[in-house]
């Protein structure tokens, strides 16, 4: 399982990108260039640019109301990290399934502290 961190990125389906701030995660790299998010962290997130339209009227997707991707095997400050296998559970205010972008910032990191 790969944890999500604040160096990804996580998109509606619509291209809207969600804004990631960590709160009440913990350092991952030695450099601190990557924090985790957590379940509290991603729930009320913003998107941004979201580009769906019902006829020809502008609806985007501009929160994260549903965060189902945690594991609860994986826990910091009493919160569940969110695990980027599951992301697609986790959904907009539009009732879209997030996704992440390109590969998770951590799958190939070595210096995990």
């Amino acid at each position: 399982m790969t944890p999500l961190t604040t160096k990804d990125t996580i998109v509606c389906p619509h291209n809207g990108k969600v804004v990631l701030k960590s709160s009440l995660g913990k350092n991952l790299t030695a450099n601190h260039t990557a924090q985790t998010i957590t379940k509290n962290d991603l729930l009320n997130s913003d998107i941004i640019g979201c580009t769906r339209t019902i006829a020809g009227v502008k609806v985007p997707c501009t929160k994260v109301t549903s965060v189902e991707s945690v594991s609860g095997l994986i826990n910091i400050n009493n919160d569940n990290i969110v695990v980027c296998e599951k992301l697609n559970l986790s959904s907009t205010d539009k009732g879209f399934a997030l996704s992440l972008k390109g590969k998770a910032f951590l799958e190939n990191k070595m210096d995990i502290i």
